[in-house]
């Protein structure tokens, strides 16, 4: 380098420039994950002097259970997470000319993916529908049948997980479904018991009654599933009541009168059956007449 003044004077130095590389970079995003499951995300590395070394997290927090490796060009985060919740933390590297080379990163760890839920009873040929719960995981989740049989007439929704249709088959099915993340985590049901059994049915006579005399309808329920809750509609017979417990009908008329009633009988599950009755109360039968005397040894007729 050489300087010089207005009056000729002049002064050089011989001076010496290094040319280095650049530092090198991270680039990337890493993936989430699922606490307790496998994981691996990887980040690349550019520029500076190879080979790279000392992987590190220069400041903020990683979640538990995860390594840092690197091989070639690549920085590979790997090992199995917990817990659950979302990390920000920034990550650091060398090159072989000690310059330093750093890049944040962000990811979230979800709660471990489960199936739950209990599968109710049901009722042939009545529309069945069931959806299990779905927590943890991330999303992207996809159903298959991981054991067992469903009930006949229904089918799996794979995006969704619901068993819905109308069965065709009294009896047991049981079952176990499966989930599968986006991510590859799994998860399996427990077992699914569904008992499909006939509807509620209601049998018994509506009769015709009689001023004065007692009146009685009893109906008898079958069918369903636990106890029976019993109701009416409609206009009973003159000074006849309800019973709520049996579904009876009793009472004695006092007058004539046409009755038109429909008795119900509910399940546990408000599946009901019913009887519907258009009974006539009518007159009491009355016989005229006076007798009159008779002989000994003489026909009689009255």
């Amino acid at each position: 380098v050489m300087a010089s003044d207005a009056f000729g004077n002049s002064e050089s130095k011989a001076c010496v420039l290094t040319v280095t590389n650049a530092p090198a970079t991270i680039a990337g995003t890493l993936a989430n994950a699922s606490s307790g499951v496998a994981y691996s995300s990887n980040l690349t590395i550019s520029g500076g002097v190879t080979p790279y070394k000392n992987p590190r997290v220069v400041s903020g927090a990683l979640p538990s259970g995860l390594s840092l490796a690197i091989a070639g060009a690549t920085l590979t985060l790997s090992g199995t997470t917990w817990p659950d919740g979302t990390y920000s933390a920034v990550i650091g590297i060398d090159g072989n000319d000690n310059l330093t080379a750093t890049r944040a990163v962000t990811m979230t760890v979800f709660a471990p993916l489960s199936l739950g839920g209990w599968a109710p009873d049901g009722y042939k040929a009545t529309p069945y529908s069931w959806t299990p719960t779905v927590t943890g995981g991330w999303g992207g989740n996809t159903f298959a049948l991981a054991s067992g049989t469903l009930p006949p007439g229904c089918t799996l929704n794979t995006a969704t997980g619901t068993v819905s249709g109308t069965p065709t088959t009294l009896g047991m099915a049981s079952f176990q479904l499966r989930v599968t993340a986006s991510n590859g985590a799994q998860a399996t049901s427990a077992w699914q018991s569904v008992n499909i059994t006939t509807g509620v049915t209601v049998a018994g006579t509506v009769p015709n009654g009689e001023v004065g005399k007692a009146y009685s309808v009893t109906p008898s329920a079958s069918g369903g599933m636990g106890s029976y809750t019993w109701s009416y509609t409609g206009s009973l017979p003159d000074s006849c009541s309800f019973n709520t417990t049996t579904g009876a009908v009793t009472g004695t008329p006092t007058r004539t009168d046409a009755a038109n009633f429909t008795i119900t009988a509910k399940d546990a599950n408000n599946v009901q059956g019913s009887i519907t009755g258009t009974p006539t109360i009518f007159p009491a039968l009355l016989v005229y007449g006076t007798a009159k005397n008779g002989a000994v040894g003489s026909a009689y007729s009255f």
